[in-house]
């Protein structure tokens, strides 16, 4: 059974209108009286999950729409759409069967001026996202013309104990988290779906692997796997995905990065970046660090090992 702990969230400032506010770690549910908001985060960070636990809080006073359904759906055929607030989950993944990135962020819009501008909440991965230009287009359509961007915080040691606390043959939860420090993987563990993949690899092996490299090969093997089903589907995914060759791109980026000394990679339209390129770099082995940015920087795990 899935173990779901309460999530904190941090507030993506607008630059130009608060350039001195600071942000400080809030807990999501603290959101729930904003009109709108849009929650980000990596691949496998648990977006769709915070979704769930506080569409679940509000019951009946919410409801829970996958964005490809809220897209295709005639929302006169759904009357629970209405007077509700709307959690629209996976705004990525609309996108990413589309060769452009307006159309299906538009006819969200479109949907949610029909429904007469109901309150709602939009998740999108961090690397989707497109800063300020989607923000400003979404305070059209706002109930009080704001929109809260928040990014979704790594999980805390006490959350990771909390999801592992049921995870069998991993040698007890301290001494795992203890071995992953060790062994310079830990930041795996903050993120919901690496700290699985992880801990899948351990408990089906019968233990950690005699090294650390092939620790980190191991995992990588399927962090640069696309584990999103709707993802799979979309069209971009149709290009080469054997993990060799996903490893191979991740390495070579992860290279360039160090070298270069540049602090990412963009994610703007290059007719040039090959289909395992653009996976790879939408993969969990990179972070989006900035929603501001389109843009996506190597995990320090991976700059670390990927280039070896």
């Amino acid at each position: 059974m899935k173990r779901i702990v309460p999530r904190t969230c941090t507030e993506v400032l607008d630059k130009d209108s608060t350039p001195n506010r600071e942000t400080v770690p809030e807990r999501l549910e603290s959101y729930r009286e904003t009109s709108a908001y849009v929650l980000l985060g990596d691949p496998g960070a648990g977006k769709s999950t915070a979704f769930e636990a506080e569409y679940e809080a509000l019951g009946e006073d919410a409801c829970l729409i996958p964005a490809r359904n809220f897209l295709t759906f005639d929302p006169t055929n759904h009357p629970e759409w209405r007077g509700k607030t709307l959690f629209i989950d996976g705004l990525d993944e609309v996108r990413a069967g589309s060769s452009d990135a307006l159309g299906p962020f538009d006819r969200i819009r479109c949907r949610l001026d029909a429904l007469g501008k109901p309150r709602f909440r939009l998740s999108c991965r961090g690397a989707d996202w497109l800063g300020a230009n989607d923000r400003k287009r979404l305070e059209d359509i706002s109930p009080d013309s704001k929109v809260i961007v928040l990014r979704l915080d790594p999980l805390t040691d006490r959350d990771i104990e909390k999801i592992l606390e049921n995870q069998r043959n991993i040698g007890g939860v301290e001494n795992f988290i203890s071995e992953a420090r060790r062994r310079g993987v830990y930041g795996l563990l903050t993120n919901p779906q690496s700290l699985d993949l992880l801990a899948k690899v351990v408990a089906s092996s019968g233990g950690w692997p005699e090294s650390k490299l092939d620790t980190f090969e191991k995992a990588c093997l399927q962090l640069v796997l696309e584990h999103n089903e709707e993802h799979q589907a979309a069209s971009q995914y149709k290009g080469p995905s054997d993990p060799k060759q996903l490893l191979d791109a991740a390495g070579h980026l992860c290279a360039v990065q160090l070298l270069s000394g540049a602090e990412g990679y963009s994610l703007r339209p290059n007719p040039s970046s090959s289909v395992v390129v653009k996976n790879t770099s939408k993969s969990v082995v990179f972070a989006n660090k900035n929603p501001a940015f389109m843009g996506v920087w190597g995990r320090v795990e991976a700059l670390q090992w990927l280039v070896v």
